[in-house]
């Protein structure tokens, strides 16, 4: 016995080594991008935080760092996203030290999802769900008192999903969210119209969940509701679905080689981004407090730019393109809602007739 765990333990350090190597430039460039002209038309700026953890140690410190660098900046973003632990431990005073620090951001749109930590990790949801919402509320600027809603930067449709449960580490989502996030999406995605969608979970087998949290259970949205909300997002073109929580930092070539644990993944034709941890560190790859990552969109792609913003510097050894495909604003081909179906359900299954020539014996 004493055995196996050794070569357990043993194994779990080799793989958090390797995924902390960079080995050469993780980039990555889609067959669309590398097909098209570039052009220079940008249409929308973003910068994506997340689990900036106020509440833990010099968190605030390194979040009004974090304004002050955007402040400073000259080309402002249009818009900035934190997806999910915005507080530690759900306390209203976190929330307030929070809001009131990102608050003072001088141009972009604030976006923010709710994470685990944000509802309470030692009580009960209930207390800390109202008190999340209604900052969330106050200083995003909208008017539900759901864990999750919609709203757009510079024109471009963002969809925040919610945990609506009380599972500890996890996410649960109802067919009620589920269906409205098949009308969002028809809304905000017709005619390929760049669409994002924020949770503060991954969707499973997208970052390498599956090694970063091998023993801790709500590394991602289970299974079951992860193949309906793929199953939406593949339905159109240019859906961009954000994400957080595994504090996973910006990894290498080998990483995503061997344990598919990339910051950036495009799958039938939907990228999944995977936003570094802000406020206490990553795990794996670069590593540093204050990492996120800086979008550009233009007609023909999306760039991601890892970024730390405590010293305003790009990683340019991480680097994504992603091509944006069939995009013709001219057109206005409403789009049909996507039913929230599991793809890979069972199908029912027509026998064929009987033959009414043949002749059964009695």
């Amino acid at each position: 016995m004493r055995k196996v765990s050794a070569v357990i333990s043993l194994t779990l350090v080799l793989l958090f080594a390797l995924s902390a190597v960079p080995f050469k430039a993780d980039k990555l460039f889609t067959p669309v991008t590398e097909a098209k002209a570039e052009t220079e038309d940008v249409l929308l700026t973003l910068e994506l935080w997340s689990d900036t953890h106020i509440g833990s140690k010099n968190t605030q410190h390194y979040l009004e760092n974090g304004v002050d660098t955007i402040n400073s900046e000259e080309n402002k973003a249009d818009g900035i996203i934190v997806s999910g632990d915005l507080t530690t431990d759900g306390a209203e005073s976190e929330y307030r030290t929070f809001y009131e620090i990102m608050s003072k951001i001088n141009g972009p749109k604030l976006v923010t999802a709710n994470g685990n930590h944000d509802y309470g990790q030692t009580k009960p949801r209930d207390e800390h769900r109202p008190v999340a919402i209604r900052y969330r509320n106050r200083y995003v600027g909208v008017d539900t008192q759901k864990d999750y809603y919609s709203t757009d930067i510079n024109g471009y449709k963002v969809i925040v999903l919610g945990d609506e449960g009380s599972k500890f580490n996890s996410m649960v989502i109802s067919d009620t969210q589920l269906e409205w996030l098949g009308e969002e999406l028809a809304e905000g995605a017709k005619d390929g119209k760049p669409c994002f969608v924020v949770c503060h979970w991954p969707l499973k087998g997208d970052h390498g969940e599956w090694f970063l949290w091998p023993i801790i259970p709500g590394g991602h949205v289970d299974s079951k509701p992860s193949k309906k909300i793929r199953s939406m997002l593949e339905h159109y073109n240019n859906v961009f679905y954000i994400s957080g929580h595994l504090h996973a930092g910006l990894n290498g070539e080998l990483a995503r080689r061997l344990f598919n644990s990339c910051c950036v993944k495009e799958k039938n034709g939907v990228t999944y981004i995977s936003v570094p941890c802000f406020g206490e560190g990553n795990r794996f790859g670069v590593s540093e407090e204050g990492t996120g990552m800086h979008v550009t969109l233009t007609k023909d792609k999306l760039l991601i730019e890892g970024k730390n913003y405590l010293t305003g510097q790009k990683y340019s050894k991480y680097v994504y393109e992603i091509g944006i495909s069939n995009y013709n604003p001219a057109e206005n081909t409403p789009a049909e809602p996507v039913a929230p179906e599991t793809p890979d359900a069972p199908q029912s299954i027509e026998l064929p007739e009987p033959d009414k020539t043949d002749n059964i014996a009695a």
